[in-house]
């Protein structure tokens, strides 16, 4: 089975949720295998992005659309100027079209991710995303980078050396390996060196959190001797510029934010809110600061700030205000 099968059955699988905690592992191994695997899921995700919604769904439709996504030819470029779908016959686009949209009304909320994909060549040093934007960016050597909303990255390779400055945001790197020249991410206080591995780092102010999918990486800061980091294994660096370890971290956690999932685990609603924020208009703010250190558990899609509020509400002594564009929350005068 070639990367573009492989590619189609992985991507079906997991919009169907027929994925067991096993096979999950297998498919983030598939996809650290190489940058390849990474081009065509990507491609994959990018086509059913542009395929229409339907109101009727069938779960036995599913092995339809796999030997349909098969019977395009394999795609391999990512390149922006280039057509997202093969040339074929207008009756089999026809059949493909007809068959997805009877599936794609059950998959909105993890499908949106690909809505909302670019793909593109590296064709200049420098990327940003805007508000609720994800980026896919195909880079000179064959790795791939995946860009959150509201991030930054400079790129400048040399014969020596490749290397991409985050400047603020979150990006996942799939390295294609080259033992003969490192690939290094720039934080402002710390460098993360890898040859070929995939990992993500996810620097806003002054932290640079960094966590390992598949391989292993070097993380090095100012005021500290360099750390090493192997798969599921995670660090930050903060003001002090010591490289701290922190608990693992599963590989499906790490990049949950590639499909608009938001995943917190004790986090304080201060920073619970600030990740929100990232993806949608519709602001929140805490205008409390005993209640912007509520912690939260759970699982919420990044495009749904109501879940979050909604679940405010249920909360005793959290009064929640709609103005305009914005959420305040704040604790009760009656509590």
């Amino acid at each position: 089975m070639n990367a573009s099968d492989e590619a189609a059955e992985w991507f079906i699988a997991q919009r169907t949720g027929e994925l067991s905690a096993d096979e999950q592992e297998r498919f983030m191994r598939w996809l650290g295998d190489s940058a390849a695997n990474v081009r065509e899921y990507l491609a994959i995700a990018e086509l059913w992005g542009s395929l229409p919604a339907a109101p009727a769904v069938s779960s036995a439709s599913t092995k339809g659309l796999k030997a349909d996504l098969r019977s395009f030819a394999p795609v391999t470029s990512l390149s922006s100027s280039s057509s997202p779908v093969p040339k074929t016959g207008s009756n089999a686009r026809e059949r493909f079209a007809w068959r997805t949209a009877a599936i794609v009304a059950c998959l909105t909320a993890l499908v949106g991710g690909a809505v909302w994909l670019i793909t593109a060549h590296v064709n200049s040093n420098e990327f940003t995303t805007r508000r609720g934007e994800q980026r896919s960016l195909e880079l000179p050597d064959g790795s791939v980078l995946q860009l959150n909303a509201l991030s930054q990255i400079v790129v400048a390779y040399d014969r020596r050396l490749r290397r991409v400055e985050l400047r603020n945001g979150e990006a996942l790197f799939h390295v294609a390996k080259d033992p003969a020249r490192p690939f290094e991410v720039a934080t402002t206080g710390a460098v993360i060196r890898a040859v070929g591995t995939t990992f993500n780092v996810y620097h806003r102010g002054s932290d640079t959190r960094v966590a390992v999918v598949e391989g292993k990486v070097q993380v090095l800061a100012q005021q500290a001797m360099p750390v090493a980091l192997a798969a599921n294994e995670t660090a930050q660096v903060g003001r002090s510029g010591r490289v701290v370890r922190a608990a693992p971290v599963e590989a499906q956690k790490v990049t949950a934010w590639t499909q608009r999932r938001l995943i917190f685990d004790e986090e304080p609603l201060e920073r619970v809110v600030g990740e929100f924020n990232l993806y949608n208009v519709e602001q929140l703010a805490v205008e409390d600061k005993e209640l912007a250190q509520f912690r939260i558990n759970g699982v919420f899609d990044a495009d749904d700030p109501q879940a979050l509020v909604a679940y405010l509400e249920r909360v005793q002594g959290v009064e929640v205000e709609k103005k305009n564009n914005g959420i305040r929350l704040r604790r009760s005068d009656t509590h």
